[in-house]
Protein backbone atom coordinates (compact mmCIF):
# COMPACT_ATOMS: atom_id res chain seq x y z
CA UNK A 1 0.00 0.00 0.00
CA UNK A 2 1.37 3.55 -0.69
CA UNK A 3 2.35 5.65 2.07
CA UNK A 4 0.58 8.54 2.50
CA UNK A 5 2.23 12.15 2.21
CA UNK A 6 2.19 14.05 5.20
CA UNK A 7 2.15 16.98 3.31
CA UNK A 8 -1.02 15.66 1.93
CA UNK A 9 -2.97 15.15 5.17
CA UNK A 10 -2.40 18.76 5.79
CA UNK A 11 -3.13 20.95 2.91
CA UNK A 12 -6.25 22.57 1.72
CA UNK A 13 -8.95 20.55 -0.24
CA UNK A 14 -8.25 23.33 -3.24
CA UNK A 15 -11.54 21.50 -5.45
CA UNK A 16 -14.79 20.57 -3.61
CA UNK A 17 -16.12 18.41 -5.80
CA UNK A 18 -17.13 14.43 -5.69
CA UNK A 19 -14.48 12.31 -7.50
CA UNK A 20 -17.09 11.64 -9.90
CA UNK A 21 -17.86 15.01 -10.81
CA UNK A 22 -13.63 16.12 -10.63
CA UNK A 23 -13.57 12.71 -13.21
CA UNK A 24 -16.16 14.28 -15.86
CA UNK A 25 -14.44 17.51 -15.94
CA UNK A 26 -11.10 15.72 -16.61
CA UNK A 27 -13.30 14.13 -19.13
CA UNK A 28 -14.29 16.90 -21.10
CA UNK A 29 -10.81 18.73 -21.10
CA UNK A 30 -9.32 15.14 -22.74
CA UNK A 31 -12.16 14.78 -25.23
CA UNK A 32 -11.83 18.43 -26.34
CA UNK A 33 -7.86 17.92 -26.55
CA UNK A 34 -8.52 14.87 -28.65
CA UNK A 35 -10.74 16.69 -31.39
CA UNK A 36 -7.73 19.30 -31.91
CA UNK A 37 -4.91 16.71 -31.43
CA UNK A 38 -2.04 17.57 -34.01
CA UNK A 39 -1.78 21.08 -32.14
CA UNK A 40 0.91 23.36 -29.78
CA UNK A 41 2.55 20.81 -27.93
CA UNK A 42 5.96 19.24 -28.64
CA UNK A 43 6.48 17.16 -26.01
CA UNK A 44 3.79 14.11 -25.46
CA UNK A 45 1.19 14.43 -23.06
CA UNK A 46 0.44 11.48 -20.86
CA UNK A 47 -3.01 10.79 -18.61
CA UNK A 48 -1.61 11.42 -14.76
CA UNK A 49 -5.02 11.13 -12.37
CA UNK A 50 -4.24 11.52 -9.11
CA UNK A 51 -4.93 13.76 -6.09
CA UNK A 52 -1.33 15.31 -4.96
CA UNK A 53 -0.08 18.36 -2.93
CA UNK A 54 1.13 21.58 -4.38
CA UNK A 55 3.04 24.30 -2.53
CA UNK A 56 2.28 27.41 -4.13
CA UNK A 57 3.76 30.58 -3.59
CA UNK A 58 2.31 33.38 -4.76
CA UNK A 59 4.76 36.16 -6.22
CA UNK A 60 5.32 38.88 -3.73
CA UNK A 61 4.57 36.14 -1.00
CA UNK A 62 6.87 35.04 1.04
CA UNK A 63 5.42 31.60 2.38
CA UNK A 64 3.89 28.90 0.42
CA UNK A 65 0.43 27.33 1.06
CA UNK A 66 -0.38 23.49 0.36
CA UNK A 67 -3.11 22.81 -1.60
CA UNK A 68 -4.34 19.07 -2.61
CA UNK A 69 -5.71 19.02 -5.75
CA UNK A 70 -6.75 16.63 -8.84
CA UNK A 71 -4.27 16.12 -11.79
CA UNK A 72 -4.74 15.83 -14.99
CA UNK A 73 -1.73 14.63 -17.23
CA UNK A 74 2.07 14.72 -16.94
CA UNK A 75 4.70 15.15 -19.50
CA UNK A 76 8.74 15.21 -19.27
CA UNK A 77 8.49 19.29 -18.34
CA UNK A 78 4.91 19.92 -17.06
CA UNK A 79 1.80 18.98 -15.42
CA UNK A 80 -2.28 19.77 -15.54
CA UNK A 81 -3.81 19.95 -12.69
CA UNK A 82 -7.46 21.54 -11.60
CA UNK A 83 -7.56 24.26 -9.11
CA UNK A 84 -10.20 25.94 -7.11
CA UNK A 85 -9.33 29.20 -7.41
CA UNK A 86 -7.42 31.38 -10.10
CA UNK A 87 -3.63 31.64 -9.58
CA UNK A 88 -1.50 34.14 -11.07
CA UNK A 89 1.31 33.05 -13.91
CA UNK A 90 5.20 33.10 -12.35
CA UNK A 91 3.97 31.20 -9.13
CA UNK A 92 6.38 29.09 -7.70
CA UNK A 93 5.53 25.97 -6.86
CA UNK A 94 6.69 22.46 -5.23
CA UNK A 95 4.67 19.50 -6.57
CA UNK A 96 4.64 16.44 -4.80
CA UNK A 97 4.34 13.71 -7.53
CA UNK A 98 3.00 10.33 -6.99
CA UNK A 99 5.06 7.83 -8.45
CA UNK A 100 3.99 4.02 -9.92
CA UNK A 101 5.65 2.40 -7.25
CA UNK A 102 3.56 4.71 -4.89
CA UNK A 103 6.75 7.01 -3.97
CA UNK A 104 5.95 10.62 -3.36
CA UNK A 105 9.01 13.15 -5.06
CA UNK A 106 9.08 16.63 -4.74
CA UNK A 107 9.50 19.01 -8.14
CA UNK A 108 10.08 22.51 -8.67
CA UNK A 109 7.73 24.15 -10.42
CA UNK A 110 6.06 27.61 -11.72
CA UNK A 111 2.45 28.32 -12.78
CA UNK A 112 2.81 29.06 -16.80
CA UNK A 113 -1.18 30.04 -17.14
CA UNK A 114 -4.54 29.08 -15.35
CA UNK A 115 -7.61 28.85 -17.18
CA UNK A 116 -11.19 29.32 -16.04
CA UNK A 117 -13.60 26.54 -16.73
CA UNK A 118 -16.71 26.78 -14.59
CA UNK A 119 -17.67 27.51 -10.87
CA UNK A 120 -14.20 28.48 -9.03
CA UNK A 121 -12.79 25.51 -10.93
CA UNK A 122 -9.46 26.78 -13.44
CA UNK A 123 -7.18 24.35 -15.01
CA UNK A 124 -3.44 25.27 -14.35
CA UNK A 125 -1.00 24.22 -16.12
CA UNK A 126 2.82 23.93 -14.55
CA UNK A 127 6.18 23.71 -16.11
CA UNK A 128 8.91 21.98 -14.15
CA UNK A 129 11.99 23.33 -13.05
CA UNK A 130 13.82 19.95 -14.04
CA UNK A 131 12.71 17.35 -16.78
CA UNK A 132 11.46 14.77 -14.83
CA UNK A 133 10.49 11.19 -16.67
CA UNK A 134 6.75 10.59 -17.18
CA UNK A 135 7.55 6.43 -17.41
CA UNK A 136 8.50 7.19 -13.67
CA UNK A 137 4.64 8.35 -12.65
CA UNK A 138 2.40 7.05 -15.05
CA UNK A 139 1.64 3.65 -16.72
CA UNK A 140 0.08 5.21 -19.69
CA UNK A 141 3.82 6.50 -20.72
CA UNK A 142 4.98 2.77 -21.40
CA UNK A 143 4.97 1.92 -24.79
CA UNK A 144 3.51 -1.60 -25.76
CA UNK A 145 4.43 -3.60 -28.86
CA UNK A 146 1.62 -5.18 -30.33
CA UNK A 147 2.01 -8.00 -33.07
CA UNK A 148 -1.58 -7.49 -35.60
CA UNK A 149 -2.44 -10.62 -37.37
CA UNK A 150 -5.22 -9.27 -39.65
CA UNK A 151 -5.72 -10.21 -43.01
CA UNK A 152 -7.27 -7.21 -44.43
CA UNK A 153 -4.87 -4.20 -45.05
CA UNK A 154 -6.68 -1.15 -45.09
CA UNK A 155 -8.44 -2.51 -41.39
CA UNK A 156 -5.06 -3.12 -39.97
CA UNK A 157 -3.81 0.28 -40.82
CA UNK A 158 -6.93 1.71 -39.05
CA UNK A 159 -6.22 -0.23 -35.76
CA UNK A 160 -2.23 0.33 -35.98
CA UNK A 161 -3.02 3.74 -36.00
CA UNK A 162 -5.54 3.43 -33.04
CA UNK A 163 -2.88 1.85 -31.42
CA UNK A 164 -0.12 4.38 -32.16
CA UNK A 165 -1.83 6.88 -30.34
CA UNK A 166 -2.54 4.91 -27.23
CA UNK A 167 1.59 4.55 -27.83
CA UNK A 168 1.56 1.03 -28.91
CA UNK A 169 4.34 0.05 -31.85
CA UNK A 170 2.55 -2.25 -34.19
CA UNK A 171 4.32 -4.76 -36.50
CA UNK A 172 1.41 -6.54 -39.02
CA UNK A 173 1.09 -10.02 -39.89
CA UNK A 174 -1.36 -10.70 -42.77
CA UNK A 175 -2.24 -14.55 -41.97
CA UNK A 176 -1.67 -16.68 -39.40
CA UNK A 177 1.92 -18.73 -40.85
CA UNK A 178 3.50 -14.59 -40.46
CA UNK A 179 2.06 -14.32 -36.97
CA UNK A 180 3.02 -17.72 -35.71
CA UNK A 181 6.30 -16.99 -37.09
CA UNK A 182 6.66 -13.33 -36.17
CA UNK A 183 5.78 -14.50 -32.52
CA UNK A 184 8.51 -16.99 -32.17
CA UNK A 185 11.00 -14.34 -34.06
CA UNK A 186 10.54 -11.91 -31.66
CA UNK A 187 9.12 -10.15 -28.58
CA UNK A 188 5.67 -8.53 -28.35
CA UNK A 189 3.74 -7.50 -25.12
CA UNK A 190 0.74 -8.50 -26.78
CA UNK A 191 -0.59 -10.67 -29.98
CA UNK A 192 -3.83 -9.90 -31.44
CA UNK A 193 -5.08 -12.58 -33.24
CA UNK A 194 -8.06 -12.26 -35.98
CA UNK A 195 -9.64 -15.76 -36.09
CA UNK A 196 -10.80 -15.73 -39.65
CA UNK A 197 -7.32 -15.60 -41.46
CA UNK A 198 -6.13 -17.15 -44.41
CA UNK A 199 -2.91 -19.77 -44.77
CA UNK A 200 -3.31 -20.41 -41.08
CA UNK A 201 -6.29 -19.80 -39.50
CA UNK A 202 -6.28 -17.95 -36.10
CA UNK A 203 -7.41 -20.67 -34.05
CA UNK A 204 -4.41 -22.73 -35.02
CA UNK A 205 -2.39 -20.54 -34.80
CA UNK A 206 -2.96 -19.88 -31.47
CA UNK A 207 -2.71 -23.85 -30.84
CA UNK A 208 0.40 -23.83 -32.38
CA UNK A 209 2.34 -20.64 -30.91
CA UNK A 210 1.19 -22.88 -27.01
CA UNK A 211 2.49 -26.01 -28.54
CA UNK A 212 5.99 -24.53 -29.30
CA UNK A 213 5.96 -22.83 -26.22
CA UNK A 214 5.09 -19.12 -26.37
CA UNK A 215 3.80 -17.69 -22.99
CA UNK A 216 2.72 -14.10 -24.02
CA UNK A 217 -0.55 -12.99 -23.86
CA UNK A 218 -2.06 -13.57 -27.36
CA UNK A 219 -6.08 -12.19 -27.29
CA UNK A 220 -8.45 -13.57 -30.15
CA UNK A 221 -10.09 -11.11 -31.94
CA UNK A 222 -13.26 -12.22 -34.17
CA UNK A 223 -16.66 -11.23 -35.45
CA UNK A 224 -18.14 -14.49 -34.18
CA UNK A 225 -19.95 -13.73 -30.91
CA UNK A 226 -22.43 -16.78 -30.83
CA UNK A 227 -22.51 -19.24 -27.99
CA UNK A 228 -19.53 -21.14 -27.48
CA UNK A 229 -17.21 -18.72 -29.16
CA UNK A 230 -15.59 -17.27 -26.32
CA UNK A 231 -14.71 -21.08 -24.92
CA UNK A 232 -13.46 -21.85 -28.25
CA UNK A 233 -11.00 -19.53 -28.37
CA UNK A 234 -10.08 -19.74 -24.89
CA UNK A 235 -9.81 -23.31 -25.28
CA UNK A 236 -6.81 -22.60 -27.97
CA UNK A 237 -4.89 -20.52 -25.74
CA UNK A 238 -6.17 -17.07 -26.02
CA UNK A 239 -5.62 -15.57 -22.87
CA UNK A 240 -8.77 -12.89 -23.92
CA UNK A 241 -11.44 -12.52 -26.68
CA UNK A 242 -12.35 -9.23 -28.21
CA UNK A 243 -15.56 -8.91 -30.37
CA UNK A 244 -15.13 -7.25 -33.72
CA UNK A 245 -15.51 -4.48 -35.47
CA UNK A 246 -12.31 -3.14 -33.48
CA UNK A 247 -12.64 -0.02 -31.76
CA UNK A 248 -10.99 2.48 -29.84
CA UNK A 249 -12.37 2.00 -26.47
CA UNK A 250 -11.99 -1.62 -26.65
CA UNK A 251 -7.85 -1.37 -27.62
CA UNK A 252 -7.43 1.49 -24.74
CA UNK A 253 -8.82 -1.18 -22.21
CA UNK A 254 -6.52 -3.80 -23.46
CA UNK A 255 -3.66 -1.69 -23.36
CA UNK A 256 -4.33 -0.34 -20.22
CA UNK A 257 -4.65 -4.12 -19.16
CA UNK A 258 -1.37 -4.39 -20.12
CA UNK A 259 0.33 -2.15 -18.71
CA UNK A 260 -0.95 -2.42 -15.14
CA UNK A 261 1.90 -3.30 -13.34
CA UNK A 262 4.80 -2.24 -15.58
CA UNK A 263 8.08 -3.39 -13.87
CA UNK A 264 10.26 -0.82 -13.40
CA UNK A 265 13.82 -1.51 -11.83
CA UNK A 266 14.65 -0.25 -7.66
CA UNK A 267 17.28 1.61 -9.54
CA UNK A 268 15.61 3.96 -12.04
CA UNK A 269 16.45 6.69 -10.33
CA UNK A 270 20.22 6.68 -10.36
CA UNK A 271 21.34 8.07 -13.80
CA UNK A 272 24.85 6.41 -14.06
CA UNK A 273 22.40 3.30 -14.42
CA UNK A 274 20.14 3.90 -17.13
CA UNK A 275 22.13 2.25 -19.82
CA UNK A 276 22.90 -0.54 -18.22
CA UNK A 277 19.16 -1.10 -16.83
CA UNK A 278 18.17 -0.48 -20.70
CA UNK A 279 20.55 -2.87 -21.98
CA UNK A 280 19.44 -6.05 -19.32
CA UNK A 281 15.74 -4.97 -20.32
CA UNK A 282 16.76 -5.04 -24.41
CA UNK A 283 17.97 -8.77 -23.68
CA UNK A 284 15.09 -10.16 -21.78
CA UNK A 285 12.86 -10.80 -25.08
CA UNK A 286 15.80 -13.38 -26.32
CA UNK A 287 16.01 -15.00 -22.59
CA UNK A 288 12.27 -15.37 -22.95
CA UNK A 289 12.18 -16.86 -25.93
CA UNK A 290 15.26 -19.11 -25.33
CA UNK A 291 13.43 -20.65 -22.58
CA UNK A 292 10.36 -21.08 -24.27
CA UNK A 293 11.95 -23.22 -26.82
CA UNK A 294 13.97 -25.26 -24.00
CA UNK A 295 10.34 -25.84 -22.65
CA UNK A 296 9.31 -26.96 -25.90
CA UNK A 297 12.11 -29.08 -26.40
CA UNK A 298 11.53 -30.40 -22.85
CA UNK A 299 15.29 -29.55 -22.09
CA UNK A 300 15.25 -29.13 -18.26
CA UNK A 301 18.80 -29.03 -18.03
CA UNK A 302 18.70 -25.65 -20.04
CA UNK A 303 16.04 -24.20 -18.92
CA UNK A 304 17.74 -24.67 -15.25
CA UNK A 305 20.61 -23.09 -16.84
CA UNK A 306 18.64 -19.77 -18.05
CA UNK A 307 16.95 -19.28 -15.06
CA UNK A 308 20.13 -19.91 -12.97
CA UNK A 309 21.15 -16.83 -15.55
CA UNK A 310 18.51 -14.75 -14.77
CA UNK A 311 18.77 -15.18 -11.09
CA UNK A 312 22.13 -13.99 -11.12
CA UNK A 313 21.19 -10.87 -13.19
CA UNK A 314 18.03 -9.58 -12.06
CA UNK A 315 19.27 -8.09 -8.43
CA UNK A 316 22.22 -6.53 -9.78
CA UNK A 317 20.09 -4.08 -12.67
CA UNK A 318 17.52 -3.61 -9.33
CA UNK A 319 14.69 -6.01 -10.99
CA UNK A 320 14.73 -7.99 -7.39
CA UNK A 321 11.65 -9.78 -8.47
CA UNK A 322 13.14 -11.24 -11.85
CA UNK A 323 15.83 -12.71 -9.92
CA UNK A 324 13.44 -14.40 -7.35
CA UNK A 325 11.18 -15.99 -10.02
CA UNK A 326 14.27 -17.56 -11.41
CA UNK A 327 15.83 -18.92 -7.67
CA UNK A 328 12.03 -20.43 -7.53
CA UNK A 329 12.02 -22.10 -10.96
CA UNK A 330 16.06 -23.18 -10.12
CA UNK A 331 15.06 -24.69 -7.48
CA UNK A 332 12.20 -26.45 -8.37
CA UNK A 333 14.27 -28.35 -11.05
CA UNK A 334 17.20 -28.90 -8.90
CA UNK A 335 14.75 -30.98 -6.60
CA UNK A 336 13.48 -32.97 -9.59
CA UNK A 337 10.05 -31.79 -10.30
CA UNK A 338 9.10 -32.36 -14.55
CA UNK A 339 9.15 -28.92 -16.53
CA UNK A 340 5.34 -30.31 -16.53
CA UNK A 341 5.06 -29.42 -13.31
CA UNK A 342 6.80 -26.16 -13.09
CA UNK A 343 4.48 -24.27 -15.60
CA UNK A 344 3.55 -21.77 -12.70
CA UNK A 345 7.01 -21.00 -12.27
CA UNK A 346 7.48 -20.77 -15.94
CA UNK A 347 4.85 -18.86 -16.72
CA UNK A 348 5.51 -16.20 -14.01
CA UNK A 349 9.02 -15.56 -14.27
CA UNK A 350 8.12 -14.85 -18.57
CA UNK A 351 5.54 -12.53 -16.84
CA UNK A 352 7.69 -10.66 -14.80
CA UNK A 353 10.34 -10.29 -17.61
CA UNK A 354 8.02 -9.10 -20.39
CA UNK A 355 6.32 -6.58 -18.16
CA UNK A 356 10.42 -5.23 -17.08
CA UNK A 357 10.88 -1.35 -18.54
CA UNK A 358 13.67 0.76 -18.96
CA UNK A 359 13.67 4.29 -18.04
CA UNK A 360 11.17 5.89 -21.30
CA UNK A 361 14.01 8.59 -21.68
CA UNK A 362 16.34 10.54 -19.75
CA UNK A 363 15.28 13.13 -18.25
CA UNK A 364 17.04 16.82 -19.49
CA UNK A 365 18.44 15.08 -22.30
Amino acid sequence: MAKTDSSLQSSINSVRLSAAEVDSILDQLDAAEERIRGNLRQAPRFRYRNTIAVHMQQPGSSSRVAFRVPTRNISTGGLSLLHGGFVHSGTNCLVQLISVHGAWSGVGGVVTHCHYLEGRIHEVGLAFEQAIDPFDFTSDAVRSSVLLAEEDPTTARLVAFHLSRLQADVDWAENGRVAVDKALAASYDVVLMDIEMPVLGGLEAIAELRRRGYCGPIVAVTAMTGPGDRSRCLDAGADRYMAKPWARPELAELLKWLKEEPLLSTMTGQPAMAELIATFVSDLPTTIRDIEEAVSDNDAHRVEQLARQIKGKGDGFGFEFISVAGANLEKGLLNGRALDNLRTEIAELISLCQAARAPACEPGG
